[in-house]
C-alpha cells in the first residue's frame, strides 16, 4: 500500500506536547520487554513535555542540534534530532554527526515516516558539513536495528554497557558514511 509522503519540518516550541505524545506512545511499545517497567510507568506525556521545552527553545538542547517532525494529515507523527557528535559523552571512532534519535508514532510504522526522517536528518548533517554519522540504539531492539540497517548503518563495534542512567540496558552502536 502506498501512503502520502510526510511532511517534514524543524520542530518549534509549540510541538513539545505532540513530540512528547510520539514519544512516550513509541516507547511503549518498541522498548515493551527491554525497558524497566518502573521506567516506562515514568515516562509520562507530562514528563516528557517539561523535559522537550527547553530543548525546543534553545535552552537545553545540544549545541548545533537539529530537531524535525513529520506531519502526516496535519499531526506529529514522529520527530528526529540530530547534530556534531556527542563525543564528550560517548568517545566516537571520529567525531563527525550523530543521530541523536529517531521515533515515531507506533500506527504510522511502515508508512515512510521513520524514512523521511531519517533522509532529512542524513541530508541536514551532510548539509552541515559532516562526511559520516553514527547513532545508538538499544541492544534488544530488533525492529529498529533493522530499519538502521536498510537504511545503510552498519554496527562499528560499540557497545554501552547501559544506555543512560535512566536506561540500564546496553546499546549498540551504528555508523555510515553520508
Amino acid at each position: 500500500m502506498s501512503f502520502p509522503p510526510p511532511v517534514i519540518r524543524e520542530a518549534t516550541v509549540a510541538d513539545a506536547a505532540a513530540i512528547a505524545r510520539v514519544h512516550v506512545a513509541s516507547w511503549a511499545v518498541a522498548y515493551r520487554g527491554l525497558v524497566p517497567r518502573a521506567v516506562q510507568a515514568s515516562t509520562t506525556v507530562g514528563v516528557r513535555t517539561v523535559q522537550w521545552r527547553p530543548i525546543l527553545s534553545g535552552d537545553a538542547a545540544y549545541p548545533g542540534s537539529t530537531n524535525l517532525v513529520a506531519l502526516v494529515d496535519g499531526e506529529i507523527a514522529g520527530f528526529a534530532c540530530h547534530g556534531p557528535s556527542r563525543a564528550d559523552l560517548w568517545p566516537p571512532p571520529s567525531a563527525g554527526g550523530e543521530l541523536y534519535a529517531l521515533y515515531a508514532q507506533p500506527s504510522a510504522w511502515g508508512r515512510g515516516v521513520g524514512r523521511a526522517l531519517m533522509d532529512a536528518s542524513v541530508t541536514g548533517l551532510r548539509d552541515a558539513g559532516h562526511a559520516d554519522a553514527l547513532l545508538w540504539v538499544l541492544r534488544g531492539n530488533e525492529r529498529a536495528r533493522r530499519f538502521y540497517e536498510r537504511m545503510g548503518w552498519v554496527t562499528d563495534g560499540g557497545l554501552r554497557e547501559q544506555e543512560s542512567e535512566r536506561l540500564p540496558v546496553p546499546a549498540v552502536r551504528y555508523a555510515r558514511g553520508l
